[in-house]
């Protein structure tokens, strides 16, 4: 149940592949850091901005340190060199800082799309901290439950809605790579869900051949 007053669920999405070939069991897992929001303004690409955030990596200040690491990160590949390069200077805080952005790239690049042929099992799994009195009970509880609002998400007021959040990447069943999607409740009433061991029907959809929209994933039943 997404409670009364401003509420908030945190859920992930994948980026999906849909006429790839399956996914091999035998793939790899990847573990993966946090990965930093993006900045609210677009860094600086070029060469010459490059080299500044290298540069504010031996700050003084640690906020600035990171925050030119978290830059750089989302510059990607093309601070990669420039990165590598200053895992060997003198400075040991630089070198610690470049170390950090470029495990970061090297856990993205890591990550794949969802590639399969077959629906995917449901798995939008939330969880409510009102106990359900009519419940039958010996069902999976999951600990995702709601929480207030945070500040500065932009959600519709009075209604229930979906946000995606395209500025924060999250990891997907470990190896892929997705984004993280919240359900929030702006109304001052209680929104009750039905679920399926705490699998609650939430499916992503994409278009076909004939421009019709139809369900790639299916909400698995314990009956």
């Amino acid at each position: 149940m997404l409670h009364r007053l401003p509420a908030v669920l945190a859920l992930a999405v994948a980026f999906v592949a849909l006429s790839a070939a399956p996914a091999r069991a035998e793939e790899e897992q990847v573990a993966i850091p946090e990965f930093p929001p993006r900045p609210k303004e677009a860094p600086d690409a070029s060469p010459d901005g490059i080299a500044r955030e290298l540069a504010a990596l031996g700050a003084d200040d640690a906020g600035a340190r990171r925050a030119a690491g978290e830059r750089l990160f989302w510059i990607g590949e093309p601070a990669r060199p420039g990165l590598e390069a200053a895992l060997k200077s003198e400075d040991p805080e630089v070198g610690l800082q470049a170390r950090r952005v470029l495990a970061l790239l090297d856990a993205r690049k890591a990550l794949t799309p969802v590639n399969v042929k077959f629906k995917v099992r449901g798995y939008v799994v939330v969880g409510s901290k009102v106990e359900d009195e009519k419940a039958l009970g010996g069902f999976y509880k999951a600990p995702n439950a709601p929480v207030p609002v945070p500040e500065g998400l932009k959600a519709l007021p009075e209604m229930v809605s979906f946000v995606v959040e395209r500025d924060a990447l999250v990891v997907f069943g470990r190896r892929h790579l997705g984004l993280r999607v919240r359900l929030v409740n702006m109304t001052d009433k209680d929104l009750p869900v039905e679920a399926s061991d705490s699998r609650i029907p939430v499916f992503m959809q994409a278009r076909n051949e004939k421009g019709e929209w139809i369900a790639i994933e299916y909400l698995p039943s314990s009956w």
